[in-house]
């Protein structure tokens, strides 16, 4: 199994990729997931699948989700995936608040890719890149918006809400 963690993110040359994320802070919402799928494409190395969704993405084309979900790392995601891969079901099925990259209203404004970033940010992980940095590459990657809304409290919210 060790064959697979190698082939699905090589080394990524993370001064790279840290310039290239940092020079995407004044990109608008709608084109950071294009953007930093380019850079991810430029500064690290992935199993072809994952490399080809995203040259996709950086083009402005939907990822291949059929590939992406017969990938050995989407079953590490999501060990019980939804029969539909919508951004409201994948929160439910594979506990995405987990992550702690992002809240359930964050993931499902989202207008990036659905599976993709999910693969990305576990391979990253995997292969040693900081918590932090893939948590960053996942937000950015699923087009979650950067205003979030995670410190807005909604008045008819429980001052103790409880999560699923």
């Amino acid at each position: 199994m060790w064959w697979i963690a190698s082939t699905l993110a090589g080394p990524c040359d993370t001064t790279a990729l840290g310039v290239a994320l940092d020079a995407l802070d004044d990109a608008s919402d709608e084109a950071v997931a294009r953007l930093t799928a380019a850079d991810l494409a430029d500064t690290c190395a992935f199993d072809d699948a994952v490399h080809t969704a995203l040259v996709a993405v950086s083009k402005g084309e939907a990822p291949d989700d059929d590939a992406l979900a017969a990938l050995p790392a989407w079953e590490a995601v999501c060990p019980d995936p939804p029969r539909r891969d919508s951004r409201a079901a994948l929160w439910r099925r594979c506990e995405l608040w987990g992550l702690g990259a992002f809240t359930k209203d964050d993931w499902n404004a989202a207008n990036g890719p659905v599976l993709l970033p999910l693969i990305v940010h576990r391979s990253l992980v995997d292969a040693g890149l900081p918590r932090d940095t893939a948590q960053v590459v996942l937000r950015r990657l699923a087009g979650v918006p950067r205003q979030s809304h995670a410190d807005v409290v909604d008045v008819f919210e429980p001052l103790f809400p409880t999560f699923p």
